[in-house]
């Protein structure tokens, strides 16, 4: 009865799938079809220009109905295959005495089969995973190359004698190049964090002259929109550990340039260091930030750590980013023994 009633929820969930993946693209289809026929009449029939628009927007809407249809027969041909194993367990457990050895002997031949189909599916699976990863890895490292010489470039053009229209295009050129290359950074921090390749130092550092560098970098934006920044440290907190502070200032990054950009002018931030607890191996610290920015609802902070996910549709548009800073941010978090929250109303 189980059985039956998961194999029937099965069928109604690939029915949903494939309504949901076929209905968009057929509205498109008719729409598509229909805007195009009427720029066809309404300026020249013959025209071939519009009729041969007409024909691509027909032939593209086919090829992706023809592509949805050959990829839900795929998935009807992996879910047949669980079925009848399922079956297949299913008639053994009822009839597991009246199965006489041959049968059994072909039955299980018939399982052992269909899980080695399966087991190799999941192999080119992670196969297909790790290409993915491997060239989201090469490619950023590829493009970073090419950015840094633009970024060098451009910083010397702006120590040489230009007109004041010729410095705002150098300024333009340089932030777009930072804003790329910051970008093209996160994707290589993802590529490795999905392939399980980022790892942590453990090295002597100072903490609050590496919290400070991190600070200081922002100090300028901050009073460009008359934002107070502070910063508090708890004073029973040593100043001398052992990790790594290239991911503690990426990881604060990440979190002052958001409490930045969402909060507007003559706002606040703060900057909390607190000790938690320390034993003669760990010492456990609490890094808080906090502001007046425009917060989030109990939805959002569900789904705020997810890639690429960010607060609203609109978010990206106006604050720009690309929503997978604190994805990394909170895997850096928990290599380093901790985790990473977010409180809002």
């Amino acid at each position: 009865m189980c059985h039956t009633y998961k194999r029937e929820e099965l069928m109604k969930k690939n029915l949903l799938d494939i309504s949901i993946r076929i209905v968009p693209l057929i509205f498109v289809l008719i729409l598509s079809s229909y805007w195009s026929y009427r720029e066809w009449e309404r300026y020249d029939v013959s025209d071939p220009g519009l009729f041969v628009s007409l024909l691509v927007i027909v032939m593209l809407s086919l090829l992706a109905l023809g592509y949805v249809w050959f990829d839900r027969r795929k998935e009807k041909r992996e879910n047949r295959a669980l079925i009848s194993v399922l079956d297949r367990i299913n008639y053994l457990a009822e009839n597991d005495m009246e199965i006489d050895l041959q049968q059994r002997e072909a039955i299980y031949s018939d399982i052992a089969h269909i899980f080695s189909l399966l087991e190799k599916r999941g192999k080119e699976i992670e196969e297909d995973a790790e290409a993915k990863s491997q060239f989201l890895s090469t490619m950023s490292h590829e493009i970073r190359t090419p950015l840094n010489g633009i970024i060098g470039f451009t910083k010397l053009l702006k120590q040489m004698d230009t007109t004041e229209d010729q410095n705002e295009f150098i300024s333009l050129i340089e932030n777009s190049s930072n804003n790329l290359i910051a970008i093209v950074n996160d994707v290589l921090d993802l590529s490795k964090m999905n392939a399980e390749k980022m790892e942590i130092e453990y090295i002597p550092f100072h903490l609050f002259e590496t919290t400070d560098l991190t600070v200081a970098s922002f100090a300028q934006m901050a009073d460009q929109k008359d934002i107070e920044f502070g910063v508090l440290v708890d004073p029973i907190v040593s100043p001398y550990v052992i990790g790594d502070p290239t991911k503690l200032s990426q990881i604060l990054t990440n979190l002052i340039g958001n409490a930045i950009k969402f909060t507007d002018a003559y706002g606040k931030i703060n900057l909390f260091v607190e000790g938690v607890s320390s034993d003669k191996d760990h010492t456990f610290l609490k890094f808080s930030v906090s502001d007046s920015g425009i917060g989030l609802s109990e939805a959002q902070q569900k789904t705020i750590f997810e890639a690429y996910g960010q607060a609203t549709a609109g978010t990206s548009r106006k604050y720009g980013g690309t929503g997978l800073g604190l994805t990394i941010s909170r895997k850096m978090v928990q290599l380093m023994g901790g985790d990473l929250e977010v409180e809002s109303k």
